[in-house]
């Protein structure tokens, strides 16, 4: 059986973003204790996304989505990286159809925090994000796919994060996805919760 090269992308995708979370987790301890102030967390994500979709008409959906978060650096300036999966299923009677659309997701960017007081910070990021659709609808007994080549948008987003102790944090915030800056009602807007584990 022969791989499309969009699976071949989405498989390369995927094995880079866990190869970069096995090696955060292996260097965390010891960048800490070299330099003071740096710091690497990462964030397991659960979060709640609305989407635009164009089938059968013109419209959204919100779906779950579910990954990880990997940030090193700075509190004033850091690197992150933050890889999501999200599915969604409709149903359209009228049409005799249903549909299933899968969503992976890769951001790449920079984030900046200030601190509001001793468990409170406020985090600005942006970056880029890789993003790969699959669909799938059956219409009258007949099932179709199609994977969609990779698009890369700009992203801008805010995030808080409360303490919960020493080594644990919650983080809640949104992000909007910038499809088309002309008409807003035509970007991606996630909104995210997760719980962060700070290392050592």
């Amino acid at each position: 059986m022969f791989k499309t090269t969009g699976e071949i992308m989405q498989k390369r995708m995927l094995r880079s973003m866990m190869i970069f979370i096995a090696t955060a987790c292996a260097v965390a301890p010891a960048a800490h204790a070299d330099i003071a102030g740096l710091s690497l967390k990462i964030e397991p994500i659960i979060g709640y996304e609305i989407v635009q979709k164009f089938v059968p008409t013109n419209h959204t959906s919100s779906r779950l989505i579910y990954g990880a978060r990997v940030t090193g650096g700075f509190l004033i300036l850091s690197l992150e990286s933050e890889y999501t999966h999200g599915t969604d299923s409709e149903t359209f009677p009228a049409q005799s159809l249903s549909t299933t659309d899968t969503a992976d997701k890769l951001k790449i960017g920079l984030r900046s925090g200030y601190r509001l007081g001793a468990l409170l910070s406020l985090y600005a990021r942006g970056g880029v994000q890789a993003t790969q659709n699959r669909h799938d609808q059956t219409q009258s007994g007949v099932s179709t796919s199609s994977l969609d080549p990779i698009i890369y948008r700009p992203y801008a987003g805010a995030d808080f994060n409360f303490d919960l102790g020493s080594k644990i944090s919650a983080t809640a915030g949104v992000v909007v996805v910038f499809n088309n800056i002309n008409d807003m009602s035509k970007n991606e807007y996630q909104t995210v919760a997760g719980l962060s584990a700070h290392f050592p």
